[in-house]
C-alpha cells in the first residue's frame, strides 16, 4: 500500500503566520478598503404589486437612489464609514462599508409610473404595482327584426 506523502511549504507557513499577525494586531482592519457589498433582498408577489424590501442599517435615505428605466429596477447607494475611535491601539471592524448596486428586471405587467419607496428602521421597501388587466368586455347581442 502507498502512502501519501504530505509536503511541508514553508512559504505557505509565512504566509499564514503573516496573516495571524495582521489580524492579532488590527493592522488588517486598519488596511481594509472600503469596498462593496450587496444588500439582502427580499421579493414578495401579490395580486396587485411585487414588493422589494431591502436590508440597508446604517444608510441614511439620502445615500440611497432608485431607478426605473427600460424596465430594469436600480437601486444604489453608499453606506458610509463612522469614525473610528482607536482606543489602546486595539479596534475590530467587521461590518461592510462602501457603495452599492443592485438591479432587477422588471416583469411586463409592472406599471412603471406607480413604483414608489419608503425607508423605515433600515429597511428601503419599493412598491411595484401591477398594470391593470385588461378586463374582457361583454358585448351586448342585438337582435334583428
Amino acid at each position: 500500500m502507498m502512502t501519501r506523502r504530505a509536503y511541508w511549504n514553508p512559504w505557505q507557513e509565512l504566509h499564514r503566520m503573516a496573516q495571524d499577525l495582521d489580524r492579532w494586531s488590527g493592522r488588517e482592519v486598519a488596511e481594509q478598503k472600503e469596498t462593496s457589498y450587496l444588500p439582502r433582498v427580499d421579493i414578495h408577489e401579490d395580486d396587485t404589486r411585487y414588493l422589494l424590501s431591502v436590508d440597508l442599517p446604517g444608510v441614511c435615505s439620502e445615500d440611497v437612489e432608485v431607478q426605473a428605466e427600460n424596465n430594469l429596477l436600480t437601486i444604489k447607494g453608499e453606506r458610509k464609514r463612522e469614525t473610528d475611535e482607536v482606543k489602546d491601539g486595539y479596534r475590530r471592524t467587521e461590518r461592510v462599508f462602501g457603495s452599492f448596486n443592485r438591479s432587477f428586471s422588471l416583469p411586463k405587467d409592472v406599471n412603471l409610473e406607480g413604483i414608489s419607496a419608503a425607508h423605515k428602521n433600515g429597511v428601503l421597501t419599493v412598491t411595484l404595482p401591477k398594470k391593470e388587466q385588461a378586463k374582457p368586455k361583454s358585448i351586448e347581442i342585438q337582435t334583428a327584426n
